[in-house]
């Protein structure tokens, strides 16, 4: 999936009604905020989890863009979420439900079934986080959206601030390899000088004995000449 590249100038304004998700007509768009912090503030939880929350909370930057969005795709973050938190409530029961296990022996097998619940709990956030449309970068002057359907992607070719050409629009920018449809785009490459087309520099001494003759000359034989 290609990562797109909007402006933040003219973030406020419409997208194209093509669903950002799978490329269909969109029926709805949705008020959707973005949040980022640089990812080396992870390292930072091995300081606790204080300094880290004090941390991602000052670097995190957010976004708020209006979603287009299919009737399919509609609760498309939404359910992604609550599978996630679900899933943490389920494992916070099973801890308990192991705790209070009067049996060892009943104990050891709960906490092993604990175990392979939590991988699998890890395994979906991952699947289902790197799988919906993210962000992955935001700075003063832009937002990288990941995951985004190739047909949107397109359709912003034709979107209303894109036609205002390129000194007047700094986005968006296609973050993906070039595929066959680009080849038709022509850029204006200046050409480079061969070296018989660069111009001749004079030699500096050519230059000092030039002057030394001027130098020389009397000015009677300026005068006659």
């Amino acid at each position: 999936m290609p990562t797109l590249r909007l402006s933040l100038r003219d973030i406020h304004e419409p997208l194209p009604d093509v669903c950002l998700v799978c490329g269909q007509d969109a029926t709805i768009a949705k008020d959707k905020t973005f949040a980022w912090h640089p990812p080396w503030v992870w390292v930072t939880l091995l300081l606790g989890l204080v300094p880290f929350a004090i941390i991602a909370l000052v670097l995190t930057k957010r976004v708020k863009i209006q979603a287009p969005l299919c009737h399919e795709h509609r609760y498309h973050w939404a359910l992604r979420t609550a599978t996630i938190l679900l899933g943490i409530f389920v494992l916070l029961g099973g801890a308990i439900a192991c705790i209070n296990v009067p049996s060892e022996t009943v104990a050891g097998w709960c906490w092993i079934a604990w175990f392979v619940a939590l991988m699998a709990w890890l395994s979906m956030a991952v699947v289902l986080s790197t799988t919906a449309v993210r962000v992955v970068s935001i700075t003063d002057h832009d937002i990288d959206i990941a995951g985004v359907a190739l047909q949107f992607v397109d359709a912003m070719d034709n979107w209303g601030p894109a036609r205002r050409g390129p000194r007047d629009y700094l986005g968006p920018y296609r973050l993906r390899p070039p595929t066959a449809d680009d080849a038709d785009d022509n850029f204006d490459v200046p050409e480079k000088r061969t070296s018989s087309e660069t111009p001749k520099r004079v030699a500096d001494d050519d230059v000092n004995i030039r002057d030394k003759s001027r130098r020389s000359t009397p000015p009677d034989d300026r005068i006659r000449e």
